[in-house]
C-alpha cells in the first residue's frame, strides 16, 4: 500500500458516471470515501492517502466520520480500480 502511486485511469465524464458504482466499504463513511478519491493525484501512495483521510476524520472527531482503517482505504481504492476509475 505504501509503494504504489494511484492515478486516474478514467476521464472526467467516466469518473462522474462511475463514482456512484464504486462498492462501499463497511465502516467507511461516505464522505471519507469521497476524500479518498479526491486524494488520488498520481503521486500519493495508498499509505499517503490513508494518512491524509484518517487525519481528516480524526480532526473532525470519531462521532462524525468514524475511524478510517488502512484496510478500508485499500479496499475502496481496489473497488475503484475494478471499475477502471483509478490505476496503480
Amino acid at each position: 500500500m505504501g509503494e504504489r502511486e494511484f492515478s486516474w485511469a478514467a476521464d472526467p465524464a467516466e469518473f462522474q458516471t462511475g463514482r456512484g458504482q464504486i462498492r462501499g466499504v463497511q465502516g467507511l463513511h461516505g464522505l471519507m470515501a469521497m476524500e479518498i478519491l479526491s486524494a488520488v493525484d498520481g503521486e500519493r501512495t495508498g499509505l499517503d492517502i490513508y494518512r491524509l483521510v484518517s487525519a481528516q476524520a480524526r480532526e473532525a472527531g470519531e462521532h462524525y466520520y468514524g475511524v478510517v482503517e488502512p484496510a478500508a482505504v485499500r479496499q475502496y481504492l481496489e473497488n475503484a480500480q475494478e471499475l477502471g476509475l483509478v490505476s496503480l
